[in-house]
């Protein structure tokens, strides 16, 4: 989600510009498969193995993944390569 913000430019005129909204540091499961290239049921393999970080419950029918986790687990592994 992009949102707007005055800035000035190199003349010092104030306009409108858009910032990236910080990115989340928790994510649902289909957003880990998705920025992953790996399908949902693939994340929860990984999990059940071991191999993977442990999403947390925070409400009986919401669980998320840390994000900082979860990059930390795939910058780890060789280039190419799945758990």
């Amino acid at each position: 989600m992009d949102t707007q913000k005055v800035i000035p430019n190199e003349q010092g005129i104030k306009g409108r510009a858009l910032v990236a909204a910080p990115e989340p540091e928790w994510v649902t499961v289909k957003d880990v498969a998705r920025r992953f290239s790996v399908s949902v049921r693939s994340v929860y393999r990984y999990v059940s193995q071991g191999t993977f970080p442990r999403p947390r419950n925070i409400t009986k029918r919401k669980t998320l993944f840390n994000l900082g986790d979860v990059r930390a687990f795939f910058n780890g592994l060789p280039d190419g390569r799945t758990p």
